[in-house]
């Protein structure tokens, strides 16, 4: 089990550094995302759901290979009352998809499909936003969630609010917070990683 590395304390100002950070790497990915989710924010036709869907996954490599199967999945859903009012059940109704006889759990994409729809009540789930909510819950015990209960949901959600809430960050919204766990978790981890190869 690799060692979990000393964290920053999770400032303001710490924060503001890194979602700067995030806004300059990541300004035409995220320009042309929500130009294209505000053009088209309703999930009801195979062909825009499609477009959303592999330009979402080329953009945040989410390595979805069946990009058809997967948007035709999204519009038999009809899932976008539940978007607009932040249900936390659509992120695994888009997660679990059919492909032949075997069902893939399609999660991180599913987080950043739903939040690319409704920043402010979804938070992304990747590698690096479960590390460094993870490092920070052993470092700080600052909620009691196990490692595993970050993929339900529901449960991620509450850890990012508990997150926010611990170290006085209720300025920051959720995708605030969001930016600033995935680029540190990226420099922080992906060093860590590197080193131990």
């Amino acid at each position: 089990m690799a060692r979990i590395p000393q964290l920053p304390v999770p400032t303001e100002d710490l924060i503001k550094s890194y979602i700067d950070q995030f806004d300059q790497s990541e300004d035409v990915a995220e320009r042309a995302l929500s130009k294209l989710f505000g053009l088209f924010p309703a999930n009801t036709a195979l062909d825009v759901v499609l477009l959303k869907v592999v330009t979402l996954n080329a953009l945040y490599s989410t390595n979805i290979f069946a990009t058809l199967k997967v948007a035709a999945h999204i519009v038999h859903l009809d899932i976008d009352p539940l978007l607009k009012t932040g249900q936390p059940e659509v992120v695994h109704q888009i997660a679990k998809v059919q492909l032949g006889s075997k069902i893939r759990n399609n999660y991180s994409f599913a987080t950043k499909y739903c939040s690319r729809h409704n920043p402010a009540e979804y938070p992304i789930f990747d590698s690096f936003v479960e590390e460094m909510l993870w490092g920070y819950r052993k470092q700080d015990n600052f909620s009691s969630f196990d490692r595993k209960d970050l993929l339900k949901y529901s449960q991620l959600k509450q850890a990012m609010l508990a997150f926010r809430q611990h170290y006085g960050l209720s300025t920051f919204e959720l995708k605030d917070i969001d930016k600033f766990l995935w680029r540190a978790g990226k420099k922080i981890f992906r060093r860590q990683w590197t080193s131990e190869a």
